[in-house]
């Protein structure tokens, strides 16, 4: 939605009244015309439903799936080894990485051996650390990138991306795919994608990176624990975090709107 968007990121705090005017306007045509609207979280339609003044009666809430190109399956996490953190993204100060860092940093003073392997992002403060890999661009289209980050994604511990704007972050939903706690802020539509304390953990946009080396070892250290939370991510997934959940999702919002069974027609 344009006002959710627009109000939220700080980037767009610049628009001008007059093209947020225009932007809302646009918006508000698009909506009268709509009988169902599927946003991908529940702070999606909520917003959506502050700033338009929608009907709760047609809002739906379908998560987007995992950006992968199969279900890579399950594989427990080996317990042996060092706590390892996975950051995979783009945006590093948004997506909270000069944070990351310094829990890395406090992971690695708490335990000596913590790793940390970023993907995507190349940031200078990363560059020579021990402890720290940065593995560039992972081109999910050729077969070998794809792979590497198949391996990553099984080796990690953690993926940890406590962005400070959100929207959402299909990342999360890679990570329950492969049975792997996420961790992150509480902010825009993350809430809705990570079930704190089940499925991975969430934090206050003002936590301190002391505070998430603590909650991170604290589910480290129980083996049972960290494993019943890799089962949950991955059972979430399965769930809903997938696009045939999207799918469904999609075909019943139609079937209401039809007033009938519309999956047989579409091949469902």
């Amino acid at each position: 939605m344009y006002a959710t968007v627009v109000n939220y990121y700080g980037k767009y705090a610049n628009v001008n009244a007059k093209a947020r005017l225009r932007g809302n306007a646009i918006q508000c045509a698009l909506l009268e015309r709509a009988d169902r609207i599927l946003l991908s979280s529940q702070w999606a339609a909520d917003a959506a439903h502050t700033a338009y003044d929608l009907s709760p009666e047609c809002l739906r809430v379908v998560p987007l799936g995992a950006n992968l190109d199969a279900d890579p399956g399950y594989q427990p996490p080996t317990a042996n080894g060092p706590v390892t953190l996975l950051f995979v993204g783009f945006a590093w100060e948004r997506k909270g990485g000069p944070l990351l860092l310094e829990i890395w940093r406090e992971l690695r003073r708490r335990t000596g051996d913590a790793e940390l392997h970023i993907v995507g992002a190349r940031p200078k403060e990363a560059i020579g650390c021990d402890g720290v890999v940065l593995h560039g661009k992972i081109h999910k289209s050729n077969h070998e990138d794809y792979q590497r980050l198949v391996q990553l994604y099984r080796r990690s511990s953690f993926m940890v991306m406590p962005s400070r704007e959100e929207a959402y972050g299909i990342v999360y939903c890679e990570a329950a795919a492969f049975g792997r706690p996420a961790v992150a802020a509480r902010t825009g539509g993350v809430v809705g994608i990570i079930d704190d304390d089940r499925t991975g953990l969430l934090l206050d946009l003002e936590a301190s990176p002391a505070d998430y080396a603590d909650r991170i070892l604290r589910t480290w250290q129980d083996h049972e624990r960290y494993a019943t939370m890799c089962l949950n991510a991955r059972r979430k997934y399965e769930d809903r975090l997938n696009w045939n959940a999207w799918g469904d999702g999609v075909v019943g919002a139609l079937g209401e709107v039809l007033g009938k069974e519309v999956g047989a027609s579409l091949g469902t």
